[in-house]
């Protein structure tokens, strides 16, 4: 049987958050740097720590500041911060980068499919 490559694992793909607009205006500049200050201990503590450990520290820091967010919020964010085998990026909308690789931006993660609500139309997306 002929071996499978596994890819580029050498290099892991690290994870990308990307901080949209409303959240950006919601929280502020200085909200923004807490934000992001706070993601990255959470990454350092993820290490070695379990998702659920990671979920706390979350709260812990966020709960209670114009920063706090969903439940749903804080379970997705740490699983992406325990999975994360690469570098953290976090960036605007805009594509400026707050922390991790230079190189990152929000549209890495966008799809470069333009959506239609026509079913007849050629360009809509098959998985649509």
């Amino acid at each position: 049987m002929e071996a499978i490559q596994r890819g580029h694992a050498a290099v892991p793909r690290g994870q990308t958050i990307v901080l949209n607009d409303a959240f950006i205006e919601q929280v502020g500049e200085a909200g923004v740097a807490r934000y992001v200050e706070v993601l990255a201990a959470a990454e350092r503590h993820a290490a070695d720590h379990s998702e659920d450990e990671v979920i706390a520290f979350l709260r812990d820091h966020l709960d209670g500041t114009i920063l706090e967010r969903a439940k749903t919020t804080y379970e997705v964010l740490a699983g992406m911060l325990h999975d994360n085998e690469g570098v953290l990026s976090v960036v605007t909308n805009e594509g400026k980068v707050l922390l991790g690789d230079p190189n990152a931006g929000p549209t890495e993660a966008v799809p470069s499919v333009r959506g239609t609500e026509d079913p007849a139309d050629p360009e809509r997306p098959v998985y649509s």
